[in-house]
């Protein structure tokens, strides 16, 4: 069950839930979600109440209680109470046979899930045959309620409010209380058979019912143990005579036969075919001995019993088992019973009967207690009575019994202990003798044990000795070993990264090279290379990079693709009937031209016009309401097919449009919170002000042809699954045909078909096509061609006319459309792309609402596809444009237009041509987030187009791969506890990374620091900067020198501080990066940390040219390739108290350094210092810093330019971060203005 397709409620209380039930205004849900019961919580039970509603309670619902119809529930084993108590039945697989064993399984299940209780049952065969799990019974831990055989006095238990649990039952229960009817698909869930053997039987019926075409009837003919159980006076069990069988047979294949039916197979179950086959001969029947030949290895009654459920027609006996057979069999197979009364075989319902073994009662029962009859029923509840009373009887008497034999035990109990006190004193003796010997022996031990452990040691002294001079042997072979190894794979690893680097550079979608870097990294290694890989850091940093590139992704905007589907939210339509297959409700008048200027003829009397609101629906279907665009411009009355009036009402059509969008959107359900939309950050700071220029200014191309007079049609539609659909689709095309030949003779029109469904063949899709236009179609297998875009170029190219209408398998088009394009294609000659407005229709055809066309065509790249249904495009405009975009499979007709509306004016139409069809097939929540996920990188590509190419990177020089870094750890030597905590972070990276921790003080001071270091930290880097009257800026730059003069070891340099941390694999990430992206500066997320607190993300990242809003990267979360810093000359600012961490980033940024965002928290940093406050020590020096940081970015805006902001936000990742909180909006907001005036004072 898909959580789109469930319609589901949330009750506040059972009070609701109750009076919702009374009313029946449960029968349209399928989920019932209710909070947790209240602690001592009294009332009716809600478990009974629902289960008589057809709802059972699911396993594992959290602190809530969830109920789920059970029809709809795919695994029975879901349903079922986690907690509370429980009901057994001990006596489960000992007491009956196959069939009274379902039954009894079958009641005790369903028991439980209506008292909300779970069930426990022994071992028995129904688990292993159906796939069944339950907890074992203590066999004394629950007391025993019994019923007997042949009544119904166990329904009592189902008319409970409260239904009793704890107990253990003992019975048949074979007659079938009203609540069961509404569980039997869950019933036939639960005892379907394990596939390894049910297929087999499905095999066998196949065939022998030559694939469902021969009706198999079946019988059922008890004997075995009948036979003496009926001369010992149990009615119930009278072997019903093979006569009425036969009887029954004829009959059916008389039937049958008249129906003009196959030839029918028989099949006898029977457990004595010696005695009972004979009397079938003529019928020449199958038995399970002809299917376990070598269809199926199961037991002969096994074979019986699904044989039997699989019957079209089912003759069964006054027995449990073919009566199960029927109960679970599909609702059509047609069912007969033994009837007493008139010796015949009578039709049966097996849901519809509430006492079937009373049928067979003939009035005798060797018990008077037996049957269903009042006085069965009185004389049971007096034995009850009586066993109650002399139970008690028994019970006093065994109560002075225990009193007695209490007493003698208690006696022998006191002579007992007096007894062992005596031997505890002769024990006690024995004890203190033995500890004396013990002693002795112990001192001698010990002696000796001393003598054999020093000449012990001495050996082991020798074996440590000669192991490792061993080890110090097989160590040497191993290193040079992992050299030879590792300079192979850094050999590969280059040779990889070209190819990558190369795809990159042809243009490679960032989706395919991550794929492409993925599949290589892992399917390129022998299984050798893989069992080392992960032994040696190189490699490692490799494959979790590359593995890192693919995480999950949330998507929170669903705004553009819910415009598209419902155009802009204003108000909404009723719903109306629709008499033609096509959708057209009204027909105009034929006019005396071809180009009609009058409104529509009056509604045929077949349309309710009452319902349709009468003018207010004629000025919806002739689409008086909505306005057409011809490029920017919106057309004039006389420029449209169907002239408006000088004033329409619009009140009630305007309400009808509201009713309808809310159904509509009814059909997602509530939206999740996670998934409202947010501000798009494309939108807002791309270059959407040169999209409206280009469109603004967009025309047609003077050597553009104007559209022939007589121009053809040519009808593509992709075809997929929706046969049903696609008949009323094939309808509205001929309807088409027809009101074209009438209206335009000689206006050629053909459908070209794009076959993308590979389970239906071509032929069968034509036959599908009504006669009269199958000389006009063309149907193109395209089930091959791997995408939507790809089969649409396929059909696009088998057309032959001059205009291409693209219209959905599912959908229907208006009979007039090729009237009213001509129309236009008249008054636009040179406009090649045409889209008109559309009706929203039911499942069922019925009319949803008019969909509105307000907004204009230069919104479209906010709004989504305002130019979609209908959309007829002129041939030559594909070679013009090119053709679909596979990139952009389920958008790509989005993403044409809006390659066409940057070079030439689109034309929308008012007039609804086209009925979009909403059903279950093509809606659910992740197809629209799909989309979305689509509308936005078409949104990016086109935005990308209009934005001018980075200028040529240089390439860095690398000194080897994986790089190796370096940290820089700037200290005074104040938080040595600190600083510990720091160095070691960085060098217990799994790749190596130098911790070099720069002293800034005197000469003592760096001594004392360099002994430390070498004490608790050795292998840590100890660098001076022995000028203490320098700013924060210095000791950073000695780090960075001491990188540059040593390109050799460090191919990039991080900073940190003496109170930071780097968290594991930050090293990895940051190296892959460079190494895979190819940046030069890779900036993260960070921690921040108050002390004794749990750390809480600090910034999230934000697109690198933001920097020149403000600074959203700590210090200790980005890493700078050592190659970029000797190119561009970026060094900390010595004259900056405050902020030289940003100001060395725009130094960066303005040098062309190549940043490249890592989603990944990489390092920590705690909330001690000055840095990390807003009340500084010196506000005079910040405040002095930052003017002159904003002086900077200014000037380094206007050198970059507007297009190195647009190219910034384009390439950056939104969805890989939480959306922007309002300070980095206004921090975006800050970088492109700097960006704008840039770009003016260049002007000026």
């Amino acid at each position: 069950m898909r959580a789109a397709d469930a319609n589901a409620l949330m009750a506040g209380g059972t009070e609701v839930l109750f009076r919702l039930g009374a009313a029946g205004g449960l029968e349209p849900l399928d989920v019932i979600a209710l909070p947790p019961a209240a602690e001592g919580e009294t009332g009716t039970p809600v478990a009974p109440f629902l289960f008589d509603r057809g709802f059972v309670p699911l396993r594992g619902a959290g602190p809530g209680r969830l109920f789920v119809r059970s029809a709809v529930l795919p695994d029975p084993a879901d349903a079922g109470a986690d907690e509370g108590a429980a009901v057994a039945m001990t006596s489960l697989g000992s007491n009956g046979r196959f069939a009274n064993q379902m039954f009894q399984y079958a009641f005790l299940r369903l028991y439980g899930l209506r008292a909300g209780a779970s069930i426990q049952v022994p071992a028995w065969d129904g688990e292993a045959l159906f796939g069944l799990s339950d907890d074992r019974p203590d066999p004394n831990a629950l007391p025993e309620i019994r019923f007997y055989d042949f009544d119904g006095d166990d329904r009592i238990l189902w008319a409970l409010d409260a239904p009793p649990a704890g107990v253990d039952f003992w019975g048949y229960f074979q007659e079938l209380p009203e609540s069961w009817r509404q569980h039997r698909a869950f019933l036939r869930r639960l005892f379907r058979l394990r596939a390894d053997w049910s297929s087999p039987l499905d095999r066998w019926f196949d065939r022998v019912t030559e694939g469902g075409r021969r009706p198999l009837l079946a019988v059922h003919v008890r004997r075995g143990d009948y036979v003496r159980l009926h001369r010992e006076g149990l009615g119930w069990y009278r072997p019903i005579p093979e006569s009425w069988y036969v009887a029954w047979l004829r009959e059916r294949l008389a039937a049958l036969a008249g129906a003009g039916s196959p030839e029918p197979v028989v099949f006898v179950a029977t457990d004595d075919p010696a005695g009972v086959l004979p009397a079938f001969a003529e019928f020449e029947p199958l038995t399970a001995a002809d299917v376990s030949a070598g269809d199926a290895d199961l037991l002969a009654h096994l074979i019986d019993f699904e044989v039997l459920r699989r019957a079209g027609h089912l003759g069964i006996a006054n027995s449990s088992f073919s009566r199960m057979a029927s109960l679970l069999a599909p609702d059509g197979q047609r069912v007969a019973v033994p009837d007493i009364r008139t010796e015949r075989l009578v039709p049966y319902d097996p849901w519809g009967e509430r006492a079937f073994w009373e049928r067979f009662d003939d009035g005798n029962p060797p018990d008077p207690a037996m049957g269903d009859s009042p006085g069965a029923v009185l004389r049971r509840g007096l034995r009850a009575r009586r066993e109650r009373g002399e139970g008690l009887a028994a019970l006093h008497w065994e109560k002075v019994h225990a009193a007695a034999l209490e007493q003698a035990v208690a006696a022998e109990q006191a002579r007992a202990e007096v007894l062992t006190a005596s031997l505890a004193a002769q024990k006690s003796w024995t004890e203190e003798l033995t500890g004396l010997l013990a002693a002795q022996k112990a001192w001698t031990e010990e002696l000796n044990a001393s003598f054999t452990a020093e000449v012990a040691r001495t050996e082991e002294l020798r074996a440590i000795l000669h192991d490792r001079e061993c080890r110090i042997a097989d160590l040497g072979d191993a290193l040079e070993r992992q050299a030879v190894e590792m300079a192979r794979q850094r050999d590969t690893l280059g040779a990889e990264l070209e190819a990558v680097r190369f795809q990159a550079m042809l243009g490679t979608p960032k989706w395919l090279v991550r794929r492409a870097l993925l599949k290589g990294a892992f399917l390129g290694l022998s299984t050798a290379d893989r069992a080392l890989g992960w032994m040696h850091a190189g490699l490692r940093l490799r494959l979790r990079y590359v593995a890192g590139l693919i995480y999950d992704r949330r998507y929170h905007e669903l705004s553009v693709l819910l415009r598209s589907k419902f155009g802009a939210p204003a108000t909404a339509a009723g719903e109306a009937a629709v008499p033609a297959r096509n959708g057209t409700v009204a027909e105009p008048p034929a006019p005396p031209v071809p180009v009609p200027a009058a409104a529509p003829a009056a509604l045929p009397a077949a349309v309710p016009v009452a319902f349709m609101g009468g003018e207010a629906f004629e000025a919806e279907i002739s689409g008086w309401l909505n306005p057409g665009w011809y490029g920017s411009r919106e057309l004039e009355a006389g420029e449209r097919f169907w002239t408006p009036p000088a004033a329409a009402d619009r009140a009630g059509p305007d309400a009808r449009y509201e009713e309808g969008t809310q159904r509509i959107l009814g059909l997602f359900g509530e939206m999740p919170d996670d998934l409202c939309p947010n501000p798009d950050p494309y939108l807002r700071f791309g270059p959407l002000d040169r999209f409206y220029q280009r469109f603004s200014a967009a025309a047609p191309a003077a050597a553009t042809p104007a559209t022939r007079s007589d121009a053809g049609f040519s009808i593509v539609t992709p075809f997929f699954r929706h046969l049903g659909f696609f008949e009323d689709c094939a309808r509205s095309v001929a309807e088409l045909v027809a009101h074209t030949e009438a209206r335009a003779p000689g206006v050629a029109v053909e459908w070209v078909i794009a076959n993308d469904d590979p389970d239906i063949a071509d032929a069968a899709l034509l036959e599908r096509v009504p006669p009269a236009i199958r000389d006009r179609v063309t149907v193109v297998p395209t089930g091959k061609a791997g995408s939507i875009s790809t089969g649409l170029n396929l059909a696009i190219e088998r057309s032959r006319l001059d205009w291409v209408l693209f219209l959905d398998c599912d959908d229907l088009i208006r009979r007039e459309a090729v009237e009213v394009l001509r129309h236009y294609a008249a008054r636009f000659p040179k406009c090649r792309y045409i889209s008109s407005s559309m009706v929203d229709i039911a499942e069922d055809g019925r009319v949803i609402r008019f969909r509105r066309h307000d907004a204009p065509p230069q919104r479209m790249l906010e709004q989504g596809m305002l130019a979609g249904h209908l959309k007829a495009v002129r041939r030559d405009a594909f070679a013009d444009h090119g053709p679909l975009d596979a990139r952009f499979d389920g958008c790509q007709d989005f993403e044409f237009v809006l390659r066409m509306m940057l070079d030439e004016p689109i034309l929308i139409v008012p007039e609804p041509l086209y009925f979009y069809r909403w059903h279950g097939g093509t809606q659910s929540l992740s197809r629209h987030i799909r989309q979305m996920e689509t509308h936005r990188r078409i949104q990016r590509h086109v935005l990308r187009r209009l934005v001018q190419p980075a200028p040529a990177a240089q390439p860095r020089a690398v000194a080897g791969e994986p790089l190796r870094g370096m940290a820089v750890v700037r200290t005074r030597g104040t938080r040595l506890d600190l600083l510990r905590e720091t160095v070691r972070s960085i060098a217990e990276q799994p790749l190596p990374m130098t911790p070099a921790v720069v002293v800034h003080g005197d000469e003592a001071l760096a001594a004392r620091v360099r002994a430390w270091c070498d004490d608790a930290a050795p292998g840590t880097l100890c660098l001076a900067a022995s000028q203490p009257g320098r700013r924060r800026g210095y000791p950073a730059n000695v780090g960075i020198e001491h990188a540059l003069a040593h390109p050799d070891r460090f191919g990039y340099v991080m900073f940190v501080d003496d109170d930071d941390i780097l968290y594991p694999l930050a090293a990895e990430r940051m190296a892959g990066a460079m190494v895979h992206g190819g940046a030069d500066v890779v900036y993260a997320v960070g921690n921040k940390r108050v002390p004794w607190q749990p750390a809480e993300e600090a910034y999230h990242p934000l697109p690198a040219a933001t920097l020149l809003g403000g600074n959203f990267i700590p210090i200790n979360t980005y890493a700078v390739r050592t190659a970029a810093l000797a190119a561009t000359g970026a060094r900390f600012d010595e004259t900056l108290e405050y902020l030289e961490d940003w100001d060395l980033l725009i130094q960066l940024l303005g040098g062309d350094a190549r940043f490249h965002m890592l989603p990944e928290t990489v390092s920590e940093f705690r909330m001690f210092g000055d840095g990390n406050t807003t009340v500084r020590r010196m506000p005079e020096l910040f405040d002095a810093a930052d003017r002159r940081l904003r002086t900077r970015c200014a000037q380094t805006a206007a050198r970059m330019g507007i297009d190195a902001f647009h190219r910034s936000v384009l390439d950056f990742d939104f969805a890989a971060r939480p959306p922007l909180a309002p300070t980095e909006i206004g921090m975006m907001i800050d970088a492109q203005a700097r960006f704008t005036e840039g770009q003016d004072t260049i002007a000026a």
